[in-house]
């Protein structure tokens, strides 16, 4: 697979990950996969203790007055786990000692102190290979709804492992780069090299996990540089529709996105880099089935402001921020587009072409596209497996999120099953409010935006001269960026012929503009 890198340029760090984050020591993580590697607690219960934090985060400003619940049915809408199942995690969990549960309370102990003897030792071996390991992780709440929705050990462990080596709170900032080995991360997780990199494809194919460019010495030494994507929404997929439906999409300009996904995946994940060479009666071996699945192709949720207007050490660009104003400007029809050519993105070519959606044959199109999906849903009220109510044709959409985000190696056989065996106890809240925001984007169209009053916003008629749109542009550019100013500077070094007596001219125009137009 073909992998685009984004640029290395940082802006300043966001206060918090999109959808708030919990704050998870670095040892108790590792703690929590201890524990599940050593068969103290199981896979289900993993995917509990990560429901628990983040059920515990919604309560974080809870006032001191009333008394919280959690109570097993908000575990359920989490885990997608039946009630048995929870009772049986939640014992298991509190047995070693990683949770503390009732109806009104919910604690997190902290187990890397409790254990003794030859767990002790075992445990304090294992996190020696976690560096800095008391560090706080601000984990994002998306990723912990994701782990604890169905994610198999192998992405969990990419995940905290990505987590661990690249994500930072420091002075109330999130630092989001790292730098990390998949060999490290299978070696002291415990699990197949060639699943960490299948499980790294997903995660840089989903938009969570952003390659950065990287030299070649850097990459042996350290291991892969990368960032994580901190606007990550697993709604990011349904953006992207199938070609033959809309056509080829050319993606936006905005900030650092994760590279499209090829048009036909791998097949397998990738060998192991390291072993022993295999022998003469090894080398005709059946290939693996199955394909990449999880989560998919994405955009971010909403463009922040342009990229180009920051350089790589973080201080305001002015050429590119003066060249991004014009873009803003109205263009005249003997101008030259300021856009550079370069800065354009490609669009995709060779489009899979499909044939039309069948029930009796699904393919992975189909659970990203709506259109296909509502052909579906009418086969399969033809077949009588679900009604044509409203509610059902959500349940219809949340089993093919369900499958699309947690199927392994086969999500069409997934949603197939979910369908005709009515298995709707496995969808998640997640699951349903994604179905609900496919639904009512297509049926409704995208919601339109409530714009708020600017004070660089004027009336249109106005009739401001061509200064005061130029300065308006400007002042709503900067506005956009870190730069310490009112702009002056920036139109000063592009066009010499401006004085700060011009400038403070225009600023009344547009002051009295903008007085008038709120009248």
């Amino acid at each position: 697979m073909r992998t685009a890198f984004a640029p290395v340029g940082q802006a300043d760090p966001p206060a918090k990950p999109k959808g708030g984050y919990r704050i998870i020591r670095a040892a108790v993580m590792a703690a929590a996969w201890w524990a599940y590697r050593r068969n103290r607690i199981r896979l289900v219960d993993l995917r509990v203790w990560f429901a628990a934090h983040e059920m515990d985060a919604r309560r974080c400003r809870l006032d001191q007055e009333f008394t919280p619940r959690f109570n097993l049915r908000e575990f359920k809408r989490l885990t997608g786990l039946s009630v048995k199942r929870l009772k049986d995690s939640l014992r298991r969990l509190q047995a070693a000692r990683l949770l503390s549960w009732s109806e009104t309370a919910l604690d997190f102990p902290d187990s890397t102190g409790l254990l003794i003897g030859a767990d002790a030792d075992d445990f304090a071996t294992f996190l020696d290979q976690v560096p800095n390991a008391n560090r706080k992780l601000p984990v994002p709440r998306r990723i912990l709804r994701l782990l604890a929705g169905g994610a198999r050990p192998a992405l969990i462990a990419t995940v905290v492992g990505h987590l661990i080596r690249g994500l930072y709170l420091k002075s109330g900032k999130c630092h989001d780069r790292g730098r990390v080995k998949a060999s490290w991360i299978a070696e002291v997780f415990g699990v197949s090299l060639r699943r960490v990199k299948h499980a790294r494809q997903e995660l840089i194919a989903g938009g969570w996990l952003i390659p950065l460019q990287t030299d070649q010495w850097a990459l042996n030494r350290w291991g892969a540089h990368f960032r994580i994507n901190l606007e990550w929404s697993r709604l990011d997929a349904t953006k992207v529709q199938a070609t033959h439906v809309s056509g080829p999409v050319s993606p936006a300009l905005g900030p650092e996105s994760a590279p499209p996904p090829p048009t036909i995946g791998p097949k397998t994940a990738p060998p192991d880099s390291y072993g022993e060479p295999p022998t003469e009666s090894e080398k005709n071996q059946k290939p693996a089935t199955g394909g990449p699945a999880g989560i998919s192709s994405s955009k971010h949720e909403e463009v922040r402001s342009d990229p180009r207007s920051i350089s790589a050490q973080g201080c305001v660009d002015v050429e590119n921020l003066y060249v991004s104003v014009l873009v803003t400007m109205a263009p005249t029809p003997n101008a030259p587009s300021p856009v550079r050519p370069e800065s354009i993105p490609p669009a995709p070519t060779n489009p899979t072409t499909v044939g039309k959606p069948d029930f009796r044959n699904v393919v992975i199109e189909d659970l990203k596209d709506v259109v296909r999906l509502l052909v579906l849903f009418g086969q399969a009220v033809a077949l009588g497996l679900v009604t044509s109510s409203e509610r059902d044709r959500l349940r219809f959409v949340a089993a093919a999120e369900h499958a699309r985000v947690i199927g392994t190696k086969n999500p069409c056989g997934l949603f197939v099953r979910l369908i005709r065996n009515g298995l709707w106890s496995f969808l998640t809240q997640d699951d349903e409010d994604a179905a609900n925001f496919r639904l009512k984007r297509h049926l409704h169209g995208k919601p339109t935006e409530r714009k708020e009053l600017s004070p660089f916003a004027v009336s249109e008629a106005a009739g401001l001269s061509e200064d005061a749109r130029l300065v308006q542009a400007i002042r709503a550019a900067v506005a956009r960026t870190r730069y310490q100013g009112d702009g002056f500077a920036i139109l000063r070094r592009e066009r010499p012929e401006w004085t700060r007596e011009r400038w403070d001219r225009v600023m009344e125009e547009l002051d009295q503009a903008t007085h008038d137009g709120r009248r």
